[in-house]
């Protein structure tokens, strides 16, 4: 097994999972469950994936410290689609995820201090993050997008998961 990695993100509670967890079931994709990721590790993502090593564990201490001390307000992710396009690049792995149509600026305000630490720290600024949720990172074929009523998501906590 590889060395662990190091995050910060954000865990739906179990009646989110639930309910997006159904989406995926009356879409009529839950008989490709043998590629749909673990529920247990959904999640939405603050930062990218770090080495265990123990100065990237305190980088990212000081950033739950700041994240902590702004203390941002909570908000609602409303999931409301899925979507798998093909890879970019031959070779990559195919993506299922669920997406929102709207990004709440509450979102970006937390996404700006994860960012705004690292500058502080003489660490790049990350790209990529949005509201989303993988559920699958080797999906078998291309996902059409599409739309479903939406799951609200209140996010009221960012961890540092290993």
């Amino acid at each position: 097994m590889g060395q662990p990695r190091m995050l910060i993100l954000a865990k739906p509670p179990a009646e989110v999972l639930s309910q997006l967890r159904a989406v995926i079931a009356a879409l009529g994709i839950d008989e490709e469950a043998a590629y749909l990721k673990k529920k247990k590790n959904w999640h939405q993502s603050f930062s990218n994936p770090g080495s265990s090593h123990p100065q990237v564990k305190d980088i990212l201490l000081q950033i739950g410290n700041a994240i902590h001390t702004a203390d941002p307000c909570s908000f609602t992710l409303s999931f409301d689609q899925v979507h798998g396009p093909q890879p970019r690049n031959l070779g990559d792995p195919m993506h299922w995820e669920f997406f929102t149509s709207e990004r709440p600026k509450t979102f970006d305000a937390a996404l700006d201090i994860v960012q705004q630490t690292r500058g502080d720290l003489g660490l790049p600024r990350e790209a990529g993050h949005r509201p989303h949720i993988t559920f699958s990172y080797w999906a078998p074929r291309p996902l059409p997008r599409r739309h479903f009523e939406p799951i609200d998501w209140l996010v009221d906590e960012l961890l540092l998961y290993i």
